[in-house]
């Protein structure tokens, strides 16, 4: 059985490379419709950047969104006093956003 966090690796693997069904992987079978949800997510914002012919901004918006979303988390931990959550809230964000710069600039995984 895939933990969620192994989903959540899935997800950001495809994302850095969608060039297959994701809610079709192998060994992920019962997390078909939050996998198959993610493409369609990814396709409506796509769609709405290439309609406003901004793709490349519209996405930026987005992660900036989302670091946003992962900063106000690891503050809310550090005022509990939950400093090692925090940090690995952060190193979580830190990941997923070097993984979609090297996306963008073609970086291998080592």
């Amino acid at each position: 059985m895939k933990t969620q966090e192994e989903v959540e690796n899935l997800k950001e693997n495809w994302l850095n490379d969608p060039c297959w069904d994701i809610s079709l992987t192998e060994d992920f079978e019962e997390f078909a419709e939050q996998l198959r949800q993610r493409e369609i997510n990814e396709a409506k914002v796509d769609a709405t950047a290439e309609d406003l012919g901004v793709k490349g901004l519209y996405r930026l918006i987005c992660r900036l969104e989302d670091m946003q979303e992962i900063h106000s988390e690891a503050i809310a931990l550090l005022t509990e006093g939950k400093s090692f959550e925090a940090y690995n809230v952060l190193l979580k964000g830190l990941k997923r956003e070097t993984m979609l710069k090297d996306r963008k600039t073609g970086a291998e995984k080592p």
